[in-house]
């Protein structure tokens, strides 16, 4: 009877670290098979501008080459983007996505740097660029006027390819930013900029330079310090123009965000945090909750078998 139970509490052992085994393959195999960003340059961005039974065609959109990408996912800012001090790693959520299009269309402006592509929307409101190479994108915004309303879709970042919902990348991407009305006041408002700092106490410059800008073009630029406790507000009547500031000096060492929230611009320099170590990721994703059910399981057979040996052996 003994070797019997033990033969069942061996099966059980084994079983659940063959299961293990091939549980780890399995995790292991599809990694390898899903990583991997095959680096073309015949990809293809769609964008449809519709919304509201309104079709917006005929409008000029524009395209800028951002970054590239590494076959393992990872971007780097490309062609002129590459002087930036841009954080384009190590994106997740949907306001770090904003204040990266935020940050990039100031300077784009700031710079006047001409895009990489220009396509008009057809009568669907529809617009296409191919034959595209593996990277990320910014999208123009489109602002049109009618009847005192501005009509808005808000410019966005494509990173080409995405990810379908299986977890494949998809080398043909389709778009439809949503749209926004906004309809002027014609009152005063107040503006304001505001300057903050993620680097844990270090050593900051005494002051920076930010330039504001109305439409694209240069209205004023300010100093920010302790003095003013590193903010500035103005005034300006909202007629529908468009207000964007950039950081004309970020200290050396950091990147910069540009978020905006109602009518308040922050401007944050960051120093990144020195690396923890040169270990690379492996690609491991084997699931740790499954191991532990599984010991579980295991241990649990051999309390089983422990519990029926002792009452076998107080019925001798």
């Amino acid at each position: 009877m003994k070797k019997t139970i033990y033969r069942i509490a061996n099966f059980i052992l084994i079983a659940v670290l063959l299961l293990s085994g091939v549980v780890t393959a399995h995790a292991a195999s599809t990694t390898e098979a899903g990583e991997k960003v095959q680096l073309r340059s015949d990809c293809t961005l769609d964008v449809t501008y519709s919304a509201e039974g309104m079709v917006f065609a005929g409008q000029d959109i524009q395209l800028w080459h951002i970054a590239d990408i590494t076959e393992d996912a990872q971007y780097t800012l490309a062609g002129r983007f590459q002087a930036y001090p841009i954080q384009v790693t190590g994106t997740s959520s949907q306001s770090e996505w904003d204040e990266m299009t935020n940050t990039l269309n100031a300077y784009i402006l700031a710079d006047g740097i001409a895009p990489d592509r220009t396509a008009r929307t057809d009568a669907s409101g529809k617009v296409t660029f191919d034959n595209l190479t593996t990277g990320l994108y910014l999208v123009s915004s489109v602002r049109t006027e009618q009847d005192g309303k501005y009509y808005v879709f808000e410019s966005f970042l494509a990173a080409v390819p995405g990810v379908d919902d299986g977890g494949q990348w998809v080398y043909s991407i389709s778009a439809k930013p949503k749209m926004s009305v906004h309809t002027p006041v014609m009152d005063e408002v107040t503006y304001k900029v505001v300057k903050a700092w993620k680097d844990g106490g270090q050593s900051r410059p005494d002051s920076v330079s930010i330039e504001i800008r109305k439409d694209g073009q240069l209205q004023q630029t300010v100093t920010l310090s302790t003095e003013n406790n590193w903010m500035y507000t103005w005034k300006a009547v909202d007629d529908g123009s468009v207000w964007t500031v950039n950081e004309t000096n970020v200290p050396e060492g950091y990147t910069v965000g540009i978020q905006r929230s109602g009518d308040t611009f922050s401007i944050t320099n960051t120093k990144p945090a020195a690396p923890a170590g040169n270990h690379p990721q492996t690609g491991d994703t084997t699931n740790t909750t499954l191991y532990v059910v599984l010991m579980a399981a295991s241990g649990l057979a051999l309390l089983v078998l422990g519990i029926v040996l002792r009452k076998k052996s107080r019925a001798k």
